[in-house]
């Protein structure tokens, strides 16, 4: 019943030794199972290793790589850009980003009181825009990837997976959680 409202997008990479198509198919068919029909998505891309694809990466990986940082270039795909539309709808089109607008923020008064346990880092990020300073924003969790966090590749995921781009434009107040 928790599901009836959501929309699923799952990207698999043909060259992903990582999460291999078995687990992939089986997710895909667990939502699609539960969810109505066109609320779940499944983009395959045969050229891509396991990384988020992005436009944004000033110094991406190769489509097929599945090296740090983990932030592939494939061609003008723009994952960021697919996952947004799908979950959300129609996007205006995407802006560059003021950085000031990316903050640390405390994630540990969200955590519970073992902190420790949870597995978090202290510390995540939000990108809010200016026209979502005052509120009325809606919010997207980013979740970052495998060896992704701050403390492995810095700001990389955060600045250049490509959300903070179509946040800007499209008041949408994008959350970076850290493990």
């Amino acid at each position: 019943d928790g599901l009836v409202g959501d929309r699923v997008w799952i990207l698999s990479g043909g060259l992903d030794e990582t999460v291999r198509w078995p687990v992939v198919d089986s997710l895909n068919r667990f939502y699609r199972a539960w969810l109505p029909f066109g609320q779940t998505l499944l983009v395959t891309r045969p050229d891509t290793g396991h990384a988020m694809i992005s436009t944004e990466e000033p110094e991406p990986s190769s489509c097929a790589s599945t090296e740090p940082p983990f932030i592939n270039r494939c061609g003008d795909f723009d994952a960021a850009g697919e996952l947004l539309t799908h979950l959300l709808g129609s996007l205006e089109p995407k802006q560059e980003p003021t950085a000031e607008h990316i903050r640390p923020f405390d994630q540990r008064p969200f955590l519970g009181e073992n902190v420790a346990a949870v597995g978090m880092a202290d510390e995540g990020y939000v990108f809010v825009p200016e026209s979502c300073e005052s509120g009325g924003c809606r919010v997207h969790v980013a979740f970052h990837g495998c060896r992704q966090t701050t403390r492995e590749i810095g700001l990389r995921f955060v600045e250049n997976a490509g959300y903070v781009e179509w946040a800007q434009s499209n008041r949408l107040i994008v959350l970076f959680p850290q493990i």
